[in-house]
């Protein structure tokens, strides 16, 4: 009877022990998961190429650009379909992407799906990594030869959901340099500074320029007011009859004349598309 309870008793400590072990890896497995779904900053990167195809040297002083928020691909009918935001993008040289989403399940990050289709070199800017990879930022697909480019982060008061980032690039056209800002501004707490940082960055840069992205901002902001009534900004879509006060994504430029300018609506997103064509300079400019 001694050695039954003993070899109960051990039954019962060894049962106990099993519910702790388990309970402690269930803790353990619980804790991973919590910290491989954190969103987390990915910081500043810079290049000189990118990647896909190599580019073609432009022979033309008439640079095409799009900037598009593709939704991660995600239509008004909530379908995601990333085939149709490249059939809109056929046809530019440079394209401003946001809202682009990593790869996911062995597809590659969006940038490069829609690079492969459109035959152009691309760039993913990933703003915050989850799940152990990049998962949310900007893209650029440029057809023209980039000599550098650059990932810089923007200031956020507001944790990880004002996690975004401008891309800077600067290509070739025709023999000269133009700079570009791909930008997507958070539309809440950080909107303000973000934006003013965006705005004075461009600002800095050397014309020929072009500034594209979802700004978050309507043209009734004050800063943005301010900014579009220089005389040395353009605003491609200024008295486009598609144009609305309410519009929020914005092509801008210094030192190009606006040859013509689109506004896009389509399913294929919750933004539209905008594109404008551009000329260059017959004289390039003097720093």
């Amino acid at each position: 009877m001694i050695e039954q309870s003993q070899t109960e008793a051990a039954r019962r400590r060894g049962r106990g022990r099993l519910v702790v072990n388990l309970l402690a890896l269930a803790g353990l497995i619980g804790m991973g998961v919590w910290i491989a779904s954190e969103r987390r900053p990915t910081g500043a990167a810079s290049g000189v190429a990118l990647d896909g195809p190599t580019a073609r040297p432009s022979v033309s002083r008439v640079l095409r650009v799009a900037t598009f928020n593709i939704h991660g691909a995600k239509g008004t009918d909530r379908k995601t379909d990333v085939g149709r935001v490249a059939d809109l993008l056929r046809g530019v040289d440079l394209a401003g992407l946001n809202e682009v989403h990593g790869g996911s399940l062995g597809q590659e990050n969006q940038a490069a799906q829609l690079g492969k289709r459109l035959q152009m070199p691309w760039l993913f800017a990933p703003a915050e990594t989850r799940w152990g990879r990049d998962w949310f930022g900007n893209g650029l697909l440029c057809s023209l030869p980039v000599t550098s480019w650059m990932r810089i982060p923007m200031p956020t008061r507001g944790g990880v959901a004002g996690l975004r980032n401008v891309v800077l690039a600067q290509i070739q056209v025709d023999g000269q340099n133009v700079n570009v800002l791909v930008v997507h501004i958070h539309r809440m707490e950080d909107r303000v500074e973000q934006l003013r940082v965006a705005l004075s960055l461009f600002l800095s840069l050397q014309p020929p320029s072009v500034i594209l992205g979802d700004f978050n901002t309507p043209r009734g902001d004050s800063e943005l007011s301010l900014f579009l009534a220089r005389p040395d900004v353009m605003d491609a879509h200024g008295g486009n009859p598609k144009d609305t006060p309410a519009r929020i994504d914005w092509i801008v430029s210094r030192g190009l004349t606006v040859r013509k300018a689109e506004i896009v609506p389509t399913n294929a997103s919750d933004h539209p598309m905008l594109t404008a064509e551009f000329e260059l300079p017959a004289t390039p400019f003097k720093n």
